[in-house]
């Protein structure tokens, strides 16, 4: 994970590093399959440690329409 190499290098805080571990295992939760880094940004106050930005992009894609109408693994 991305996110445990950011704050083992100092780059994020313990709280943004926990928090990007939640995102996670909650995004897994509600069946958030489009999750990248992309998604995770931080808010910087003009040096390290980072802190995260909040959340954006957390929806469940598994569940999202197909251009048929079938809805993810519901059909």
């Amino acid at each position: 994970m991305i996110a445990r190499a950011l704050w083992k290098e100092s780059v994020i805080t313990a709280q943004a590093f926990d928090t990007a571990c939640l995102l996670r295992a909650f995004g897994t939760l509600i069946g958030n399959t489009d999750m990248h880094s992309g998604n995770l940004s931080c808010l910087s106050e003009g040096h390290r440690p980072y802190e995260l930005a909040p959340v954006c992009d957390m929806t469940p894609m598994a569940f999202a329409p197909t251009a048929g109408g079938r809805i993810g693994r519901l059909n």
